[in-house]
């Protein structure tokens, strides 16, 4: 294979790697969609609204049953929305064919324009999505009472989806977050610990990365879900890792070990490194994942004067945590910040991309409307929701 084609096959073979909070989020969505479509049979709801509210499992966040539950009420609230925009467009203007296709197309546009725009896209496209089914109703020939009652059973299916996610979110994921998070701190000092504690570590080329791949994943993964643990512990502080006496100043420094780690391993900055200087930083690690901070500035000897590569700077991060206080109390500084976020992106009205694409998104989504009811082809309708969920993002991922 081509150098080129190698990298990306290496780099899908890191993104797919196992990794347990994946697996444990697959199975619990699993489960959730099998349960939904369950009961959504036993209560015989209408079988085309099926596959556009479990859909929207896709689109929340299952870290936290918290966040589950979030994402879940914006999801029904917005699609609340939705079915009550789309039965007063039908009221205001005499369910007028005009009137509907220019909604779906104003409000696909406005779908669009949020998803990109705003710092919650859960909200757009729930109420897109539900204000499109509710709105495809009325385009049966049936008397406006039936479709009256029928316009509601899209909140009603989504509101079962949600149930659903909900109990099983709050049945097999609610282990306490100080556990969660230790096991989550302890995967990636193992992770750092084994690319400088194995004896391949010295192996140049096409080997070298087979144990660096765990550091690369964790890397690239980010620190997203150790800051949502990290929001879900008790402020009274009467709770403490046993990995450090204090969580977030741990998270943050794995956080930038990783980073250090990625990129030692992409420059192959341990092929010409002294053993005995690796051997040292792996004992390292392997004292801060065992809760033995006061350890490692031993092991590693004083710190460098000179910082002047990477390695240096991991050393230098590692003394660090050494150094670190005792135990403090976790306080929700962070959750203060996060409340305060704007609804909308800072060049939400500045940046032409969001305007253009969300008109793009408009213009299909409002032709694919008209081509599957000029057609009086009711089958195909989940088309709109194939250039709905496919093309909120950029022109090239879709």
């Amino acid at each position: 294979m081509r150098a080129e084609s190698q990298a990306d096959l290496d780099f899908f073979q890191r993104e797919m790697a196992y990794s347990p909070a994946r697996l444990s989020s697959v199975l619990r969505m699993s489960l959730s969609v099998a349960l939904s479509a369950l009961l959504l049979l036993i209560l015989q709801e209408p079988p085309f609204l099926f596959a556009p509210s479990i859909f929207m499992l896709a689109l929340i966040s299952r870290e936290t049953p918290r966040d589950c539950f979030k994402g879940l009420c914006t999801c029904v609230g917005f699609g609340s929305a939705g079915t009550l925009g789309a039965i007063a467009l039908v009221a205001i203007t005499e369910n007028a064919p005009e009137a509907r296709v220019l909604g779906v197309a104003v409000v696909t546009f406005l779908c669009g324009f949020l998803y990109r725009a705003s710092t919650m896209p859960v909200a757009a496209i729930s109420f897109a999505s539900v204000y499109f089914m509710a709105t495809s109703l009325w385009e049966k020939p049936l008397p406006a009472e039936p479709i009256l009652h029928l316009s509601l059973w899209p909140l009603g299916t989504l509101s079962t989806v949600a149930c659903c996610a909900l109990v099983v979110e709050f049945l097999f994921n609610g282990a306490d977050p100080v556990d969660r998070l230790d096991r989550e701190l302890a995967e990636r000092f193992r992770a750092l610990e084994d690319m400088f504690s194995s004896p391949a570590t010295h192996a140049a080329g096409e080997h070298a990365h087979q144990h660096w791949a765990k550091v690369l994943q964790y890397a690239g993964e980010g620190p997203a879900r150790m800051y949502l643990l990290l929001d879900q512990l008790p402020k009274d502080g009467d709770r403490v890792s046993p990995v450090a006496a204090n969580l977030r100043d741990t998270a943050v420094a794995v956080t930038r070990l990783l980073d250090l780690g990625a990129a030692i391993a992409v420059n192959d900055g341990l092929v010409s490194t002294d053993p005995e200087r690796v051997r040292r930083i792996g004992q390292a690690l392997l004292a801060a994942r065992e809760q033995r901070l006061n350890e490692i500035a031993a092991i590693l000897g004083e710190p460098r004067s000179h910082i002047t590569g990477e390695l240096d700077q991991f050393e230098q991060t590692l003394h660090g945590m050494g150094h670190a206080p005792d135990a403090t109390r976790v306080t929700p500084e962070g959750r203060a910040a996060k409340s305060g976020a704007p609804v909308l992106l800072p060049d939400a009205f500045t940046n032409l991309d969001y305007l253009v694409y969300a008109l793009k998104l408009s213009i299909c989504g409002t032709a694919v409307y008209v081509i599957f009811n000029a057609l009086n082809w009711g089958g195909i309708s989940n088309c709109y929701f194939t250039v709905l969920y496919a093309g909120l993002s950029t022109t090239g991922t879709t």
